[in-house]
């Protein structure tokens, strides 16, 4: 087989194994309509790249191009950032992609570890300092490995049988959301339809989320009004919460996630939360500038202009320190010319030349 077939082969495995998609879906179209055919295209879309896809809807009249929806948008961003997470690990599967790329590790990392790449830190359990914090705020727990059991039932009988999907039973039981819902209406147009889709909308994603309204007669994009949005960033910081505290309800989401505690979080839970994360962002933001600023200052020291005259032997030339935007910049100076002939003037700038 060659090298060719290979990395068609390979692309073919990906979208269909991997990312799920069939060859009419709007990822195929918008690959096939950018000229992406194969993984190593895929891996070098930048996340300006990834907003400006598009396909052509032919069930518009005339035929119109479509962005690309954010729940594939953000599939994407979570399958490049899976094989950068495993060669940061130096678990490669760029190698051999159609025995080392599994789904289960895909569907999992876009659960836990996708949130990790995107913010660069651990998981919110990394927020917190260790003990207890200031007053009003709720501590995490730093080591979920050792809370785990207390999550985790073990007797098997003790499991129910799921007799509706995942995403339906935390759409309908924990959010609370009708079959016909604006939130419902939302996460469809959005291409959202499980649970790893939710969890990795940003922010921005979830401010631009809109549903058709048909109630005037006409279908008008409303956007989703703030109690919804604000119903997806109390649900993400609760999963992160169950996971910093070393509850891993992706296990088995319709035992180990429950309304009752939803809501007491929704209650008490989610102003702590963002709390602790405000905060330890501020900390991260201070501490990375701080390290920028003296990477920045170490490289002026290292690369200062002092190999061009020495110091100890500076023929006649003078080092003389001068401030630039508070740092001390080494330049060479000669304020008293000692050859006579090099005081002589430019007659064109009004002064008298000497000898």
């Amino acid at each position: 087989m060659t090298s060719a077939s290979v990395s068609v082969s390979d692309f073919k495995f990906i979208m269909g194994a991997i990312l799920g998609q069939k060859d009419d879906s709007p990822l195929s179209k918008c690959f096939e309509n950018s000229g992406i055919a194969d993984v190593p295209s895929i891996l070098t879309l930048s996340d300006a790249a990834i907003d400006r896809l598009k396909h052509v809807d032919k069930d518009f009249k005339p035929p119109i191009n479509e962005p690309l929806n954010v729940g594939l948008q953000q599939l994407l961003r979570a399958f490049n950032a899976f094989v950068e997470t495993r060669n940061d690990d130096e678990n490669p599967i760029h190698g051999d992609w159609q025995n080392k790329a599994k789904k289960v590790d895909f569907d999992n990392y876009r659960l836990t570890g996708f949130t990790k790449y995107v913010a660069k830190v651990k998981v919110p359990r990394a927020l917190a300092p260790t003990g207890s914090q200031t007053s009003g705020s709720s501590s995490f727990t730093r080591d979920p490995v050792a809370n785990f059991k207390k999550g985790i039932k073990h007797d098997p009988a003790s499991f129910t049988v799921a007799s509706v999907s995942d995403f339906d039973f935390i759409m309908t039981t924990i959010l609370r959301q009708g079959t016909d819902s604006p939130l419902r209406k939302a996460f469809l147009k959005a291409g959202i339809n499980d649970i790893a889709g939710v969890i990795t909308l940003r922010g921005r994603d979830i401010d631009g989320l809109k549903f058709p309204d048909v109630s005037s007669g006409t279908i008008v994009l409303e956007k989703l009004a703030d109690g919804d949005q604000q119903l997806i960033h109390c649900f993400i910081a609760f999963f992160n919460k169950k996971i910093a505290d070393g509850i891993l309800i992706y296990l088995d989401w319709q035992n180990l996630a429950e309304t009752t505690e939803f809501q007491e979080f929704q209650i008490i839970g989610y102003s702590s939360h963002c709390n602790a994360w405000h905060y330890w962002c501020n900390v991260s933001c201070n501490e990375r500038h701080n390290a920028s600023c003296n990477a920045w200052c170490n490289a002026l020291d290292n690369d200062r202009d002092t190999d061009r005259f020495d110091l100890n032997d500076d023929n006649g030339i003078t080092p003389v320190v001068i401030p630039r935007n508070g740092i001390a910049v080494v330049v060479a100076a000669d304020p008293i010319p000692n050859d006579p002939e090099e005081g002589a003037m430019d007659q064109l700038d009004g002064e008298n030349t000497s000898g």
